[in-house]
């Protein structure tokens, strides 16, 4: 993976899951791997971080993160 990546993953793993813990589902996908859900996603570069509210990405991922956090 990326340097910006795995520094963002690192972030992600020892700041954000712990305080959302059983609130949210955390889920990484390799673009390598996964080429078809990136272009579904419409991934243009990486690291991307992608919100969902019931299945559905929110118009205002901003508001939906700092009610999750």
């Amino acid at each position: 993976w990326c340097g910006p990546c795995q520094m963002q993953g690192k972030i992600i793993e020892q700041q954000v899951l712990p305080e959302v813990a059983g609130k949210v589902k955390v889920v990484k996908v390799n673009i390598d791997e996964q080429a078809d859900l990136a272009v579904r996603l419409g991934v243009m570069s990486v690291p991307m971080l992608f919100l969902y509210k019931d299945l559905i990405r929110p118009k205002k991922p901003r508001l939906l993160l700092v009610r999750l956090l």
